[in-house]
């Protein structure tokens, strides 16, 4: 239970509304989701409702004190009528300190079907529980066991992503020294073979430098990829003008060679991280002039409008377009719509975009048809006023 993190730790609202419910359904005074430690002589509430002081601000009793232990140890339920007549119970200290006289307790499992506590209802006063009441704290029960259930899911869903950025990122971080290391022995190759004149092998040469700087790409993509997955990042107000401006600058070589024309309407400031916008324009922007019509000179434009609380951004290109059934296909990893001979690209940097626009809560889509030019469309948080 320790490493589901079950106790000594906060309320939480999964577990608060159970026990309400108890009290509510069953109508008691109290109700409880009681984790017991036979090794450590306690019971943890894991919520609670209607207990006394202290053990309301303690959350927890030594188990001189606990009903909820032989739910446990006997993996069965418990139904207690009236306490001071139960011989199994009558000498609990529960009965004098907590005011226990009428208990109804089920068990809770943990993933591995191993029963760690009960879910129970508490009366004051004698009691004779009914068979709806049984019913429906067996019902109730079984939605804390499928509480316990998810909450483990989710933590080593978690846990498995951490390992795997972690090993994306050793992988990433071994692969960069080789790769460096490749290209100067390549470019000294190239420099003694331009000397030797050699043009069969010069050619061979250009062919192993572009497959190892594709290769560098590839790592360096991956690694910018898995960084951001599972991350937060707190959002902040950003000028989405500078937020281009600077992924403009970055850009800068490749729209001059191939004298691409930018315009830029007016851009209001959103919530979100700088770097991370910045580097969602600077894909964008080298996707819009990278996959340009042969016949025509590449144009991109940015514009947004206000929507409510929402920013909508436009970047929109005059280049090859999108088949409308691939709209979806683009955004996943390594996918692909055109060879390596026609236009260079790691299959990653959409990717990447629509990681970034999760990050900040937003959505991004295409609007586009072959040879039609593109259009995304991103929607991000704006500022309140």
């Amino acid at each position: 239970m320790t490493s589901l993190n079950l106790v000594d730790s906060p309320p939480e609202t999964d577990f608060d509304n159970l026990t309400r419910l108890v009290q509510e359904v069953l109508n008691v005074p109290v109700a409880l989701v009681s984790i017991v430690e036979p090794r450590n002589d306690r019971q943890y509430f894991k919520s609670q409702q209607g207990l006394p002081e202290p053990w309301a601000t303690l959350r927890q009793t030594p188990l001189s004190h606990s009903f909820c232990q032989h739910v446990t140890r006997c993996d069965e339920m418990l139904v207690i009528d009236n306490a001071l007549e139960n011989e199994l119970v009558c000498d609990n200290l529960a009965v004098r300190d907590l005011g226990v006289s009428a208990y109804l307790g089920m068990p809770i499992y943990s993933p591995d079907r191993i029963c760690v506590g009960a879910l129970c209802a508490i009366d004051v006063h004698p009691r004779e529980w009914t068979a709806t009441d049984i019913r429906l704290m067996n019902s109730i029960a079984d939605c804390v066991t499928e509480a316990i259930l998810l909450r483990a899911a989710f933590q080593t869903a978690a846990e498995l992503h951490e390992e795997q950025k972690t090993f994306t990122y050793a992988l990433s971080h071994d692969l960069k020294a080789p790769v460096v290391s490749l290209k100067t022995l390549l470019r000294e190759l190239h420099a003694d073979c331009s000397a030797a004149g050699d043009a069969s092998e010069i050619e061979l040469l250009d062919l192993s430098m572009n497959l190892v700087s594709r290769m560098e790409s590839q790592i360096g993509g991956l690694s910018e990829f898995h960084r951001l997955a599972g991350s937060h990042f707190p959002l902040a107000p950003v000028k989405l003008e500078r937020v281009v401006f600077d992924a403009l600058v970055s850009l800068k070589e490749p729209i001059h060679e191939c004298r691409a024309e930018i315009s830029i309407g007016s851009l209001p400031d959103v919530q979100g991280i700088e770097s991370l916008l910045i580097s969602l324009f600077q894909n964008l922007i080298e996707n819009a002039i990278k996959y340009r019509r042969k016949d025509r000179r590449p144009s991109v434009r940015i514009e947004a409008s206000v929507c409510g609380k929402q920013v909508q951004v436009r970047v929109i290109d005059n280049g090859i377009g999108i088949p409308f059934e691939s709209h979806g296909q683009v955004f996943e990893m390594f996918e692909r719509l055109h060879s390596r001979a026609d236009y260079e690209g790691t299959g990653l940097g959409l990717a990447i975009c629509k990681r970034i626009v999760d990050i900040h809560r937003g959505t991004i889509e295409i609007e586009s048809g072959l040879d039609q030019g593109t259009t995304v469309i991103i929607r991000l948080q704006g500022l309140s006023h």
